[in-house]
């Protein structure tokens, strides 16, 4: 069986605070903010925005993320993250979430 070939190329990545819910689950006023948009086969399927507090990775760089796994940087750096609040929504794509998922706006 061929797996499909995945990539999750990082868009941006920068300090940002995060909306409130990610505030109070974080305990962080300050974040740093990754963009990113999930591939298969060369087509984007998902646009993923996710807030990590810059005490774990003082030094966090695009370049340790790029079809990486978060979720294994910081195990090698070794902290064992826990499940926390994920908000999967459909939503109608605005001129930049279009621009990002390479469909046009609704």
């Amino acid at each position: 069986m061929v797996r499909p070939r995945a990539s999750a190329p990082v868009l941006r990545l920068e300090a940002a605070a995060p909306p409130a819910a990610g505030t109070e689950a974080l305990n962080a006023q300050n974040t740093w903010e990754r963009e990113r948009t999930r591939y298969s086969e060369e087509v984007p399927v998902a646009f993923m925005r996710t807030w990590v507090p810059p005490g774990l990775f003082p030094h966090l760089a695009q370049g340790l993320l790029e079809d990486a796994s978060l979720l294994a940087l910081m195990r090698e750096h070794g902290y064992h993250p826990a499940g926390g609040p994920r908000q999967v929504q459909a939503v109608t794509a605005d001129p930049g979430l279009s621009q990002k998922l390479n469909t046009s706006p609704r």
